[in-house]
């Protein structure tokens, strides 16, 4: 009995801190700016609903709670509830007909907007969530509450891992003799007896080493778990920690994150198929990783489909439907700018900087300026200039692969809207934004232009210039006090006599310094005829 009691005093004070710890760093929330609506805005109610689906609103009748929406014909409703719980709903009007189901027009736009009675101009939307981040590990999770997940994937879950879980207490005696007998038999595949809550205990109290010290540890730990939190409680841990492969550097924790990375959906929005893809992606995410290995991620999904007919979940019908859907998995490049990931790194290490620690904060939320839409779009710019500078080296993949970065500030403000630090995380993730120091090159072309089109620099009217000015582009040598240095255009071409909008269309650097000598002696003179005066 003493020993007992000891026992119970030793583990129940670890696994209190333990979960206590747990529980503090599943509150971590990464989020982007607000999205805004405003009238004139170029965009169509099918863009809208998607958006509103990802950022977690549900479709809903008038007077519900929480963030809603309703589609009618040019229009939509809306209602959200901001962070002090006050409720409000507007209504978004549209040139383009929200019902029509056909493919949008490019000149579908907002044309009003009315709060109650009241028209205004723009209203903001709540911001999307990027991601959890804590802890040294690159580890990605959005945080789902057991009410957020489909039936259908609890059920595939309950069939592919622990059918028994609503009721047995921590631990399957009668799942254990069963897979023992069934191992020794030989007839199918190995299986195995732990619960849900012995999956969770293990992966994140214990280590991975077996030894029946561990064994021990992990059933106890079950059972105290479950005397501790209901049985709702304990699906939404597992359902949050649960490892779901690999995407890139980070990996897949949580069918929240996993129905993002895998299907672009909040977990909400699952079908039955999806649901048992991610069921049956839990015994050995690498093995059937959908991306890497999509004939084995297929056979997997199909078996947790049958199991979840076997033992009641579904119908045949519905598994006959589902059975013959695709395996219609997002490419993992989509995280390159759904994600963010170059920006959710930046975050990361700009809060453990000034001294967060992401292990210990409670309910941490991060509003960031990080602009969606220009995000993807910023994405999709390098991706596409990438390809011409492929194309130009005439090498589909060169060695060294060349690569790129680009950001978007807010001039007025120094807010970061979008990052690329690179062509692709999931295979670098040095961010070449923040971290890659190099001389700006053409990049500070724009800034010469833009001084020599200044007008009217005073002193000296041959600073003015205008877009037809002409400027020479042929090989030619300049001298800085005893150095020498002698330019050339990327193509080793030269065009003779070229307008000023000639040659900033073609980044030509013969003309660009010329024009910069010419602009600093204009500035200077004008500079020492004002000091004479």
């Amino acid at each position: 009995m003493i020993f007992a009691g000891y026992l119970g005093t030793y583990y129940s004070a670890r696994f209190s801190r333990l979960l206590n710890a747990k529980l503090l760093s599943q509150r971590t929330f990464i989020y982007a700016r607000p999205a805004r609506v405003r009238v004139g805005q170029p965009l169509s109610p099918q863009a809208l609903q998607e958006r509103l689906d990802r950022v977690g609103y549900r479709p809903a009748e008038s007077g519900n709670a929480g963030d809603w929406y309703q589609v009618q014909e040019n229009r939509i409703r809306l209602g959200q509830t901001d962070a002090q719980g006050k409720s409000e709903t507007f209504e978004i009007l549209f040139s383009g007909k929200a019902s029509s189901g056909k493919k949008t027009p490019p000149e579908d736009r907002v044309t009003g907007i009315r709060v109650g009675e009241k028209a205004v101009k723009e209203v903001f939307l709540k911001p999307e969530f990027l991601s959890s981040l804590f802890g040294p590990s690159r580890e990605k999770k959005k945080y789902v509450r057991f009410e957020d997940l489909p039936q259908g994937l609890v059920n595939a879950v309950l069939a592919a891992e622990d059918d028994r879980f609503f009721s047995h207490h921590g631990l399957d005696l009668g799942g254990i003799l069963r897979a023992g007998l069934v191992n020794l038999r030989g007839q199918e595949s190995l299986q195995g007896g732990s619960t849900l809550t012995q999956q969770f205990v293990k992966n994140y109290f214990l280590t991975p080493v077996k030894s029946y010290r561990r064994k021990f540890e992990e059933a106890y730990l079950s059972l105290l778990l479950e005397t501790r939190l209901s049985k709702k409680e304990v699906f939404e841990l597992y359902a949050n920690d649960v490892y779901l492969g690999q995407l890139g550097s980070f990996g897949i924790l949580g069918f929240g994150q996993g129905a993002d990375a895998y299907f672009g959906k909040n977990v909400k929005d699952l079908t039955l198929e999806e649901s048992a893809l991610l069921a049956g992606i839990i015994q050995a995410p690498n093995h059937y990783a959908p991306h890497r290995h999509p004939q084995e991620a297929l056979q997997r999904r199909n078996y947790v489909l049958n199991l979840m007919e076997k033992k009641g979940f579904i119908s045949a019908s519905e598994k006959a439907i589902s059975l013959n859907a695709p395996l219609a998995v997002l490419p993992p490049s989509r995280q390159n700018y759904a994600g963010a990931p170059y920006f959710v790194d930046y975050v990361k290490e700009s809060l453990e900087q000034e001294g967060d620690d992401l292990t210990r904060s409670a309910h941490l939320q991060v509003h960031t300026t990080l602009d969606m839409d220009l995000q993807k779009a910023a994405f999709e710019a390098v991706e596409e200039g990438m390809a011409k500078v492929d194309s130009l080296l005439s090498r589909r993949k060169p060695p060294p692969e060349p690569q790129a970065a680009l950001v978007a500030i807010d001039p007025r403000s120094g807010e970061v809207l979008a990052m690329v630090g690179g062509r692709d995380h999931s295979t670098s993730q040095y961010n070449r934004v923040t971290r890659s120091l190099r001389q700006p090159g053409s990049t500070f072309k724009p800034f010469v232009y833009a001084a020599a089109l200044q007008k009217g620099l005073p002193g000296d009217a041959v600073s003015t210039y205008t877009l037809s000015s002409l400027l020479m582009d042929e090989p030619h040598t300049f001298y800085f006090g005893e150095e020498e240095y002698t330019p050339h255009n990327f193509d080793e071409k030269y065009y003779g006599v070229i307008t000023l909008r000639q040659a900033i269309a073609r980044s030509l650097n013969v003309p660009t310094v010329k024009l910069a000598q010419q602009v600093r002696k204009s500035v200077w003179n004008s500079t020492s005829k004002a000091r004479s005066l």
